[in-house]
């Protein structure tokens, strides 16, 4: 496993970092103005990401809702280094 996130994981970091948790669909909405992608594309990524342990899920309902736990200040520092 890498100690860094990919391309598409570190927007979507971006995204949770500055909308706060939110669902896969509210993150491709998101990530929409950037580059389209699949919803089914977010949310196999979003699941990877949970299993790295950059993000935690939550049952809400019948989805889930995604928190980022790789914080921006560590992305920053790793970016640096």
């Amino acid at each position: 496993m890498s100690k860094h996130p990919t391309e598409l994981e570190l927007e979507i970091l971006k995204v949770l970092w500055r909308i706060g948790p939110a669902t896969v669909r509210q993150v491709r909405d998101e990530l929409a103005a950037v580059r389209d992608l699949a919803y089914t594309t977010v949310m196999t990524m979003m699941t990877i990401m949970d299993s790295k342990g950059y993000l935690k899920r939550n049952k809400d309902g019948r989805s889930f809702v995604y928190e980022a736990t790789y914080h921006e200040q560590k992305a920053s520092r790793n970016m640096l280094q």
